[in-house]
């Protein structure tokens, strides 16, 4: 298994944004283990 730490930096309002994808793709990469 691999772990990544990572920065992410993002434009002032993109937070929202980015999260609702990212939340979104967790059970995508849950389900490769």
């Amino acid at each position: 298994m691999i772990h990544v730490i990572a920065t992410v930096n993002l434009k002032p309002g993109c937070r929202e944004k980015f999260l609702e994808i990212f939340n979104a793709n967790v059970p995508n990469v849950l389900h490769e283990d």
